[in-house]
């Protein structure tokens, strides 16, 4: 029957038929992982990763998770966190060096398109934010980079915004911070947690004066885990400042 449902979905061009659809293969989904939490052995031949059926599924997934509509983008979401949890109810496996979860970041960071690239909060909450920057520590770099369009900005880190499945960013800030407070003493968590997500976001205010998208909508969302690193931004603005190197409107804004 799965399959099937494949086949219709390359043939539905009218929203009104797509949209149940969708929400039959997201309701298919829990009910598979329902089944697999109650005990049936033979489903894990069939669901694990390397399967047809999960194949077909993150095929749908990747080419309908920025889909216009948004009870369609809703129901993606729900099938992708489904098919993580029963990837790990399946394997049981140390998420950091399963290949399943490696081949999944991989897809994802060589999207071309950069929005799709950060809309899966969930894998994120799944693997870790510090597992996916081990296969590329450009991300932040990547992150700030979008600052200089505010409209994709405000797809990205607006929590308001409909465009937004999933507040990744916000959510790999929590993570990482939850990360590194677990495995650091005080001084060393926060000297890595600045050095990767703060120190660059310094050198930018200070180099763009009237850009204001960092303030309003990056600096929030990395404020919620760590509200001290405001005061190491103004100090370090304010050292900029007085040696002439910065601005103090940078400051004033904050």
């Amino acid at each position: 029957m799965i399959f099937c449902l494949f086949v219709l979905f390359k043939r539905i061009k009218e929203s009104n038929t797509a949209i149940p659809l969708s929400r039959i293969l997201a309701v298919w989904t829990k009910s598979a992982l329902a089944a697999l939490i109650s005990g049936f052995p033979n489903l894990k031949i069939k669901l694990n990763g390397k399967s047809d059926v999960i194949g077909k599924l993150l095929e749908y997934i990747y080419m309908h998770w920025e889909q216009p509509l948004d009870a369609i983008r809703y129901q993606t979401k729900l099938m992708f966190m489904n098919l993580l949890q029963i990837h790990t109810t399946i394997t049981g496996s140390d998420e950091k060096s399963d290949p399943f979860f490696a081949r999944l970041i991989k897809h994802l960071l060589s999207l071309e398109h950069v929005k799709g690239k950060y809309t899966s909060g969930c894998l994120v909450e799944c693997v870790g934010t510090e597992n996916i920057l081990q296969l590329d520590r450009t991300i932040p770099v990547q992150i700030l980079d979008m600052m200089n369009d505010q409209s994709l900005a405000i797809t990205i880190l607006d929590s308001d915004s409909d465009r937004c499945p999933s507040d990744l960013v916000e959510t790999m800030f929590i993570n990482h911070k939850a990360h590194f407070t677990l495995s650091f003493q005080e001084s060393d968590c926060t000297d890595q947690w600045h050095d990767i997500w703060v120190s660059l976001l310094v050198i930018l205010c200070e180099v763009n004066h009237g850009h204001t998208t960092y303030l309003n909508y990056y600096l929030p969302k990395l404020l919620k885990p760590s509200p001290d690193s405001l005061s190491y931004v103004i100090r370090v603005l304010q050292v900029s400042a007085d040696a002439n190197l910065g601005s103090c409107s940078t400051i004033g804004a904050l």
